[in-house]
């Protein structure tokens, strides 16, 4: 009898683990009810969501896909390359495909999407008008609207109005379900979607008078379209102008500039249409036809050129002159410029221009008219008329030449172009 009890409570006590192994089981089964990600071929994913907001290059969604809560119920997901955005409108459902990895911020963001399909439309297009964009209130957050068929205007109210790219002159299609109208002017108060059909770009290129220089902008006054308007240019230029330049103003500008006074251009380029000059002192050596030998520090010997614009009349060899030109100097010898203007320098500049400088040499004889010498085993010569008075010099004398700095190199040696006078050094 014993035998048997013991039989029958080890039987019972094999049971009951059996039991709690059913028990441990089935809850483990329970826990793990949820659905894996729906796995593609090629390593991608898919699920579906529905569309909260519609921006320029990502939709924002809201999912009740289980396993994509584990990450965020919002994501903003990128508009892949060939689908258009326009397809779209808020609360469509759409079945995304995406590779990669998820940006784990909220909202959480989707960078490698494959595509967006629609899976089930949420508006229809009973209530929709595509209307072109005739004003911006950003501050109030509203749009003026002229409808396309029937020149209708609305007043839309849009929450999210200055995150989005709208400009004046764009065609947007507007879907709402109601509107209100007050003394004749319709306002849609929460639109249920908004899609652009046609962004506005304007590519203005005008000439104009500038009216006023800030460290980051540039007032003018310039003609466009037949109509004298005055524009803003935001540009960092603006200390290499002046008020009352003529400039040329290049810009592409979002939407219809000719609605906005004044324009207002983010993205402009104002050139200065007078052409910048440089200066430089200089003395003639030598005169041809509107062409000018010239020597200055600048410039070094210079053959100088000038337009038939600029008069110059009266001006010799020797002349001190002050030359405007474009700051180009052509690299020959000599070098090469051409001149703007040109004038006799004050007494004041040739008073800092002039350098003097005195030479003794050994006199060897006039030939040609030019009086030659010896020095430091060079060859120097110089107009004898050149200089006012010329001592008696015998060959051989040890002669003192007062001159200006100003030489040439020839085959015959120095060339003293500017001679002031001569002495005969006594032993």
């Amino acid at each position: 009898m014993k035998k048997w009890l013991a039989l029958f409570l080890s039987f019972c006590l094999i049971l009951s683990f059996v039991a709690c192994d059913t028990d441990e089981a089935t809850e483990t089964t329970e826990t793990s009810t949820t659905v894996a990600p729906e796995i593609l071929p090629g390593g991608t994913y898919r699920f579906t969501a529905e569309i909260q907001k519609i921006m320029d290059t990502y939709l924002e969604v809201y999912t009740e896909d289980e396993t994509m809560r584990r990450t965020s119920d919002l994501f903003h997901v990128s508009i892949p390359n060939g689908v258009d955005i326009r397809d779209f409108a808020v609360g469509d459902t759409v079945e995304i495909v995406y590779a990669g990895a998820i940006e784990e911020i909220y909202p959480a963001r989707i960078k490698g999407t494959v595509s967006i399909e629609i899976w089930q439309c949420g508006l229809t297009a009973e209530s929709s008008f595509d209307a072109k964009v005739m004003d911006i209130d950003k501050q109030n957050r509203n749009i003026t609207v002229k409808t396309i068929e029937t020149d209708e205007k609305f007043q839309v109210h849009m929450e999210d109005l200055n995150e989005l790219d709208i400009a004046i002159g764009d065609i947007l299609q507007i879907t709402y379900d109601a509107f209100t109208e007050n003394e004749g002017l319709k306002t849609i108060p929460k639109p249920l979607a908004i899609r652009f059909r046609q962004r506005f770009t304007s590519d203005i290129h005008f000439e104009a008078l500038v009216l006023e220089i800030a460290e980051d902008f540039v007032r003018v006054l310039g003609t466009t379209e037949g109509y004298e308007r005055e524009f803003i240019a935001m540009v960092d230029n603006g200390d290499e102008l002046l008020i009352g330049e003529k400039v040329k103003v290049n810009c592409v500008f979002r939407g219809e500039y000719a609605e906005h006074h004044p324009v207002i251009m983010e993205r402009a380029s104002v050139i200065s249409m007078t052409p910048k000059t440089y200066d430089f002192n200089a003395r003639i050596i030598e005169t041809y036809d509107r062409v000018f030998l010239v020597a200055g520090g600048y410039v070094g010997l210079c053959r100088l050129s000038f337009s038939s614009e600029v008069s110059l009349e009266g001006y010799q060899a020797g002349d001190y002159i002050h030359v405007t030109f474009n700051g180009n100097v052509a690299e020959s010898r000599p070098t090469q410029a051409r001149g703007y203007g040109i004038r006799y320098m004050t007494d004041e500049e040739i008073a800092g221009f002039h350098q003097e400088k005195t030479l003794r040499g050994t006199y060897k004889g006039i030939s040609d008219g030019m009086v030659c010498f010896h020095a430091g085993n060079k060859d120097y010569y110089f107009a004898a008329n050149a200089v006012d008075f010329l001592p008696m010099m015998t060959q051989g004398d040890i002669i003192e030449v007062v001159y200006d700095r100003l030489i040439t190199h020839d085959i015959n040696g120095i060339h003293i172009r500017f001679p002031e006078s001569v002495r005969v050094v006594e032993e």
